[in-house]
Protein backbone atom coordinates (compact mmCIF):
# COMPACT_ATOMS: atom_id res chain seq x y z
CA UNK A 1 0.00 0.00 0.00
CA UNK A 2 1.02 3.29 -0.63
CA UNK A 3 2.95 5.41 1.87
CA UNK A 4 2.33 9.03 3.05
CA UNK A 5 4.81 12.08 2.63
CA UNK A 6 5.78 13.49 5.76
CA UNK A 7 3.29 16.98 4.45
CA UNK A 8 1.55 18.52 7.00
CA UNK A 9 -1.03 19.45 4.62
CA UNK A 10 -4.60 18.40 4.98
CA UNK A 11 -5.44 15.38 2.76
CA UNK A 12 -9.06 16.09 2.84
CA UNK A 13 -10.09 18.02 -0.77
CA UNK A 14 -13.39 19.50 0.74
CA UNK A 15 -13.92 21.53 3.20
CA UNK A 16 -14.12 19.62 6.80
CA UNK A 17 -17.26 19.75 8.61
CA UNK A 18 -18.02 21.68 11.98
CA UNK A 19 -18.38 18.23 14.00
CA UNK A 20 -15.30 16.10 15.43
CA UNK A 21 -14.26 12.83 14.66
CA UNK A 22 -13.86 9.97 16.79
CA UNK A 23 -15.93 11.64 19.49
CA UNK A 24 -19.15 9.93 20.68
CA UNK A 25 -21.29 13.04 21.99
CA UNK A 26 -23.97 11.22 23.72
CA UNK A 27 -21.63 8.21 25.44
CA UNK A 28 -23.28 6.17 28.12
CA UNK A 29 -20.08 5.05 29.79
CA UNK A 30 -19.14 1.73 30.15
CA UNK A 31 -22.19 0.69 32.50
CA UNK A 32 -24.49 -2.25 31.65
CA UNK A 33 -26.50 -2.17 29.51
CA UNK A 34 -26.07 1.25 27.88
CA UNK A 35 -22.31 -0.29 27.03
CA UNK A 36 -22.84 -1.59 23.84
CA UNK A 37 -25.19 1.16 23.12
CA UNK A 38 -25.01 3.11 19.25
CA UNK A 39 -24.48 6.27 21.06
CA UNK A 40 -20.97 4.88 22.57
CA UNK A 41 -19.77 3.53 19.37
CA UNK A 42 -21.64 5.67 16.42
CA UNK A 43 -19.58 5.38 13.90
CA UNK A 44 -20.83 1.87 13.04
CA UNK A 45 -23.13 0.80 10.51
CA UNK A 46 -24.83 -2.55 9.68
CA UNK A 47 -24.36 -4.04 6.06
CA UNK A 48 -27.90 -5.29 4.68
CA UNK A 49 -28.61 -7.45 1.47
CA UNK A 50 -32.14 -6.53 -0.41
CA UNK A 51 -33.95 -9.53 1.69
CA UNK A 52 -33.31 -7.54 4.67
CA UNK A 53 -30.89 -9.73 6.70
CA UNK A 54 -27.81 -7.98 7.94
CA UNK A 55 -24.25 -9.77 6.87
CA UNK A 56 -21.69 -7.64 7.87
CA UNK A 57 -20.61 -4.18 9.63
CA UNK A 58 -18.84 -1.31 8.43
CA UNK A 59 -17.21 2.18 10.01
CA UNK A 60 -18.09 5.93 8.80
CA UNK A 61 -15.47 7.58 7.60
CA UNK A 62 -16.79 10.60 6.00
CA UNK A 63 -20.18 11.80 4.59
CA UNK A 64 -20.16 9.24 1.57
CA UNK A 65 -18.02 6.77 2.86
CA UNK A 66 -18.69 3.13 4.84
CA UNK A 67 -15.04 1.17 5.35
CA UNK A 68 -15.51 -2.18 5.27
CA UNK A 69 -13.82 -5.69 5.21
CA UNK A 70 -13.32 -6.84 1.15
CA UNK A 71 -14.70 -10.29 1.94
CA UNK A 72 -17.93 -8.29 3.01
CA UNK A 73 -18.73 -7.11 -0.23
CA UNK A 74 -16.30 -8.61 -2.54
CA UNK A 75 -18.74 -10.40 -5.69
CA UNK A 76 -21.94 -8.44 -4.30
CA UNK A 77 -21.36 -5.68 -6.95
CA UNK A 78 -23.96 -2.65 -5.16
CA UNK A 79 -26.54 -5.12 -4.26
CA UNK A 80 -27.10 -4.03 -0.73
CA UNK A 81 -27.75 -1.61 1.63
CA UNK A 82 -26.13 0.36 4.46
CA UNK A 83 -27.97 1.25 7.69
CA UNK A 84 -27.12 3.76 9.79
CA UNK A 85 -28.47 5.30 13.48
CA UNK A 86 -30.42 1.78 14.27
CA UNK A 87 -29.68 0.20 17.62
CA UNK A 88 -31.37 -3.36 16.89
CA UNK A 89 -31.88 -3.57 13.34
CA UNK A 90 -35.91 -3.63 12.64
CA UNK A 91 -36.73 -1.23 15.09
CA UNK A 92 -36.03 2.08 13.15
CA UNK A 93 -34.83 3.43 16.44
CA UNK A 94 -33.44 5.84 17.30
CA UNK A 95 -34.18 6.93 13.54
CA UNK A 96 -32.89 4.26 11.10
CA UNK A 97 -30.87 5.57 7.99
CA UNK A 98 -30.91 3.56 4.87
CA UNK A 99 -28.62 3.87 2.05
CA UNK A 100 -27.88 1.97 -0.77
CA UNK A 101 -24.31 1.76 -2.62
CA UNK A 102 -23.19 3.64 -5.86
CA UNK A 103 -19.90 2.27 -6.42
CA UNK A 104 -17.04 -0.50 -4.15
CA UNK A 105 -13.52 -0.78 -4.82
CA UNK A 106 -11.23 -2.74 -2.50
CA UNK A 107 -7.75 -3.30 -1.44
CA UNK A 108 -6.09 -5.96 0.18
CA UNK A 109 -7.93 -6.27 3.23
CA UNK A 110 -10.65 -3.43 2.97
CA UNK A 111 -13.25 -2.65 1.05
CA UNK A 112 -14.96 1.07 0.19
CA UNK A 113 -18.40 1.23 -0.20
CA UNK A 114 -19.54 4.99 -1.54
CA UNK A 115 -23.22 5.66 -0.24
CA UNK A 116 -25.62 7.28 -3.23
CA UNK A 117 -26.74 10.30 -0.99
CA UNK A 118 -24.23 11.57 1.53
CA UNK A 119 -25.26 11.24 5.79
CA UNK A 120 -25.64 13.93 7.44
CA UNK A 121 -22.54 14.18 10.64
CA UNK A 122 -24.21 16.53 12.33
CA UNK A 123 -27.87 15.77 12.88
CA UNK A 124 -27.44 12.84 15.22
CA UNK A 125 -25.60 11.47 18.46
CA UNK A 126 -25.54 7.71 16.80
CA UNK A 127 -23.70 8.50 13.77
CA UNK A 128 -20.24 10.23 13.94
CA UNK A 129 -17.23 9.26 11.94
CA UNK A 130 -14.13 7.10 13.24
CA UNK A 131 -10.99 9.04 12.97
CA UNK A 132 -8.62 8.37 10.23
CA UNK A 133 -5.04 7.07 11.31
CA UNK A 134 -2.11 8.50 9.57
CA UNK A 135 0.25 6.19 7.60
CA UNK A 136 1.92 3.29 9.58
CA UNK A 137 0.86 4.43 12.94
CA UNK A 138 1.54 1.77 15.72
CA UNK A 139 -1.29 1.18 17.84
CA UNK A 140 0.42 -2.29 19.59
CA UNK A 141 -0.28 -2.11 23.69
CA UNK A 142 -3.01 0.30 23.01
CA UNK A 143 -6.60 -1.07 24.45
CA UNK A 144 -9.16 -1.34 21.14
CA UNK A 145 -12.92 -1.60 21.04
CA UNK A 146 -14.64 -3.40 17.94
CA UNK A 147 -18.16 -2.83 17.51
CA UNK A 148 -20.74 -4.77 15.15
CA UNK A 149 -24.04 -6.06 14.57
CA UNK A 150 -23.48 -10.03 15.35
CA UNK A 151 -26.53 -10.39 16.99
CA UNK A 152 -28.77 -8.06 14.83
CA UNK A 153 -27.56 -5.16 17.43
CA UNK A 154 -24.61 -3.38 17.72
CA UNK A 155 -22.88 -4.63 20.54
CA UNK A 156 -18.82 -3.92 21.36
CA UNK A 157 -16.29 -6.44 22.16
CA UNK A 158 -13.35 -4.65 24.69
CA UNK A 159 -9.49 -5.97 24.00
CA UNK A 160 -6.12 -4.71 23.08
CA UNK A 161 -3.75 -5.12 20.44
CA UNK A 162 -0.96 -7.43 21.05
CA UNK A 163 0.93 -7.31 18.28
CA UNK A 164 1.64 -6.31 14.20
CA UNK A 165 2.77 -8.07 11.60
CA UNK A 166 2.82 -6.10 7.83
CA UNK A 167 -1.00 -5.33 7.06
CA UNK A 168 -2.09 -6.93 10.46
CA UNK A 169 -3.05 -5.42 14.00
CA UNK A 170 -3.71 -8.72 16.32
CA UNK A 171 -6.88 -7.90 18.31
CA UNK A 172 -6.87 -9.73 21.79
CA UNK A 173 -10.34 -9.80 23.78
CA UNK A 174 -10.18 -8.90 27.45
CA UNK A 175 -10.57 -11.70 29.80
CA UNK A 176 -14.53 -12.03 30.30
CA UNK A 177 -15.12 -10.39 26.50
CA UNK A 178 -16.36 -11.98 23.64
CA UNK A 179 -14.31 -12.22 20.06
CA UNK A 180 -15.67 -10.09 17.14
CA UNK A 181 -17.84 -13.06 15.57
CA UNK A 182 -19.90 -13.98 12.06
CA UNK A 183 -21.93 -10.55 10.84
CA UNK A 184 -19.40 -8.69 13.88
CA UNK A 185 -16.84 -9.07 10.04
CA UNK A 186 -16.07 -5.79 8.74
CA UNK A 187 -16.83 -3.45 11.91
CA UNK A 188 -14.38 -1.07 12.97
CA UNK A 189 -12.10 -1.52 16.13
CA UNK A 190 -11.15 1.50 17.40
CA UNK A 191 -8.28 2.98 20.01
CA UNK A 192 -8.71 6.11 21.79
CA UNK A 193 -5.87 8.63 21.81
CA UNK A 194 -6.22 12.20 22.84
CA UNK A 195 -9.82 12.41 23.33
CA UNK A 196 -10.60 10.79 20.24
CA UNK A 197 -11.11 7.19 18.71
CA UNK A 198 -9.05 6.48 15.77
CA UNK A 199 -10.02 3.49 13.33
CA UNK A 200 -6.66 1.15 14.15
CA UNK A 201 -8.38 -1.99 12.96
CA UNK A 202 -11.06 -3.44 10.83
CA UNK A 203 -12.79 -6.96 11.55
CA UNK A 204 -11.31 -9.29 9.02
CA UNK A 205 -10.59 -12.84 11.26
CA UNK A 206 -13.68 -15.27 10.97
CA UNK A 207 -12.07 -17.59 13.67
CA UNK A 208 -14.05 -15.97 16.52
CA UNK A 209 -10.81 -16.82 18.51
CA UNK A 210 -10.67 -15.53 21.91
CA UNK A 211 -6.66 -15.78 21.79
CA UNK A 212 -6.02 -13.59 18.86
CA UNK A 213 -8.00 -12.33 16.44
CA UNK A 214 -5.87 -10.95 13.19
CA UNK A 215 -7.45 -7.69 11.74
CA UNK A 216 -6.33 -4.75 9.13
CA UNK A 217 -4.35 -2.25 9.89
CA UNK A 218 -5.92 1.07 8.81
CA UNK A 219 -3.28 3.07 9.13
CA UNK A 220 -0.93 1.08 6.29
CA UNK A 221 -4.03 2.13 4.46
CA UNK A 222 -4.15 5.68 4.58
CA UNK A 223 -3.34 7.32 1.09
CA UNK A 224 -5.65 4.77 -0.21
CA UNK A 225 -8.44 5.48 2.04
CA UNK A 226 -7.99 8.83 1.08
CA UNK A 227 -7.35 8.83 -2.52
CA UNK A 228 -10.33 7.06 -2.95
CA UNK A 229 -13.13 8.82 -0.26
CA UNK A 230 -12.42 12.83 -1.09
CA UNK A 231 -15.54 12.90 -2.69
CA UNK A 232 -16.92 12.78 0.64
CA UNK A 233 -16.83 15.89 3.83
CA UNK A 234 -14.70 14.81 6.55
CA UNK A 235 -15.56 16.28 10.20
CA UNK A 236 -12.64 18.60 11.69
CA UNK A 237 -9.03 16.15 12.55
Amino acid sequence: TAKDSTTTADPADLPRLPCQCGVAPAATGDALPGAHDLNNNPWTVALIDNSDAHFCSGTIINTLYILTAANCVSGRGTAFQIRANEQELGTGLPRAITRTPTSVVTNGDLGLVRLSTAISLTAYDAVKPACLPNSNKDFVGDDARHSGYDHGKCMKNDGSWTSESGDTLTFTPDAGAHAYCREDLGGPIVSEQGGKNFLAGIAVDQSCSLSGQPSAKVSNYHQWIMDNSNAGRFCER
